[in-house]
């Protein structure tokens, strides 16, 4: 048994997009180690009033940056991956596909800000860009680049790069943080402003440095851009949705509850999210040059490496997701339940295997995004009937009902048009002659 165990941690290991999805598990670890370090340091310093406004400014620039960026991140990875043209030329030319994005993102961040100064003005009757609120939001043009930085190094598979940057950035806001707010210049908006000004002079720098002979270029990418942008406002909205369904049919505490539930059962994507980070790019290479079989032993290595990451998490959620409840305070237990359905949703996602990239990057996006917004649709639907006689655990449910049903619905389209299995029992159910027909 134990050589058994040594070989297959051997076999798992030499895996190179496990190894990496390892590297990068550390580094996203350490980075959101820092955001949480980061939001914890404001709200002992500063007053609670202009920490919500913090908080409410931060969340609304990184949903906005998501939309602004319109679904950029996978078209960039499939126009690398499918690109026939020599490293350089083909770094070129995904460097002016992404000045596609860069521009339209600057122009409608510009929007963005002008359009919330007049909130701002009109509406809570403060024209000031030298609030608390507004240079929150603000800070949407630097986290734009920096995403779109970020994605140009995972479609170029440098995902351990394109994270080591970014925890850089955490580890530079928050020695900001520390310098502004507690040893310098003790003011809140002193902060914010240090901020801002220093994390969009090093990405706008970076960018100019990085694109100095391409940055004035543009190529329109062959992607059906409304389709990524409906995915990426449907992922926004969808996270949000159960959110708003308790806070308008139920109580504060169910709220709260369901929202550290919530909160916790993203350690379960966690790998998910990693993985799909390393292997973007080779999907969209694999399915346009390898032939079924070929693909389907790809796939294979793939739903190993997500399958072993989901299970971990998964089981570490439930062995010591209620010691973790404990740790918030006793009420919160109740939210032990939430997290275990929400967590078989997570489940299901990750043994579906990579459903979602494999049509998105084989030019299926148009499908992708309609049976999100069927599962989205459904969701409300059966949060909204559920919410009243079970609560929190009615929601949960309702988020992992149509988890599964739009990963089953995927699995089956990607059966029927691709005709490969990516979960970890296509040796079951595909025979490897129906595979390998060809």
């Amino acid at each position: 048994m134990h050589t058994r165990i040594k070989k297959l941690a051997t076999s798992y290991w030499s895996n190179d997009i496990a190894k990496a999805s390892f590297y990068t598990l550390m580094l996203q670890g350490a980075s959101k180690g820092c955001r949480l370090l980061l939001w914890i340091l404001l709200a002992r310093i500063f007053t609670i009033t202009q920490f919500a406004q913090f908080a409410f400014g931060m969340s609304f620039a990184v949903i906005c940056c998501r939309i602004i960026f319109l679904g950029g991140g996978p078209v960039l990875a499939r126009e690398w991956g499918r690109s026939d043209l020599p490293d350089d030329e083909r770094t070129t030319y995904i460097l002016k596909v992404s000045n596609w994005y860069l521009w339209r993102g600057l122009l409608l961040t510009v929007v963005l800000l002008f359009g919330f100064w007049l909130f701002q003005a009109f509406v809570q009757k403060t024209p000031t860009i030298n609030s608390v609120g507004f240079l929150a939001v603000a800070l949407v043009l630097p986290f734009f680049i920096f995403q779109l930085i970020n994605a140009l190094y995972v479609a170029k598979r440098k995902v351990i790069v394109a994270n080591l940057i970014e925890f850089i950035v955490n580890i530079t806001l928050l020695l900001i943080a520390l310098c502004c707010g507690l040893w310098w210049h003790q003011s809140f908006l002193f902060v914010l402003q240090a901020q801002l000004l220093v994390f969009t002079f090093i990405i706008i720098g970076f960018l100019l440095i990085w694109q100095r002979k391409t940055i004035l270029h543009s190529i329109k990418p062959s992607a059906c851009i409304i389709s990524f942008v409906s995915l990426q406002l449907g992922g926004v909205l969808f996270s949000l949705v159960d959110i708003v369904v308790l806070k308008l049919l139920s109580t504060a505490a169910l709220l709260a509850h369901y929202s550290v539930a919530l909160q916790l059962n993203s350690i379960v994507a966690f790998g998910l999210v990693a993985i799909n980070q390393n292997i973007i790019s080779y999907i969209a290479s694999d399915v346009k040059r390898l032939d079924k079989c070929q693909l389907q032993a790809k796939l294979s290595g793939y739903a190993r490496v997500i399958s072993a990451y989901t299970f971990i998490f998964f089981f570490g959620i439930v062995l010591l997701g209620y010691p973790i409840l404990v740790l918030y305070g006793s009420t919160y237990t109740a939210a032990y339940w939430p997290l275990l359905l929400l967590s078989l949703g997570s489940l299901a996602n990750g043994l579906c295997g990579s459903v979602t990239l494999l049509l998105a990057m084989s030019g299926r996006e148009r499908f992708n995004a309609k049976v999100f917004w069927g599962a989205f649709l459904f969701n409300i639907i059966l949060s909204v009937c559920l919410v009243k006689p079970f609560g929190a655990i009615g929601v949960a449910f309702s988020v992992a009902v149509a988890t599964m049903l739009w990963n089953i619905v995927m699995l089956i389209e990607v059966r029927r048009s691709i005709g490969v299995n990516p979960t970890i029992l296509s040796r079951r159910f595909f025979k490897k002659r129906e595979v390998c027909s060809d």
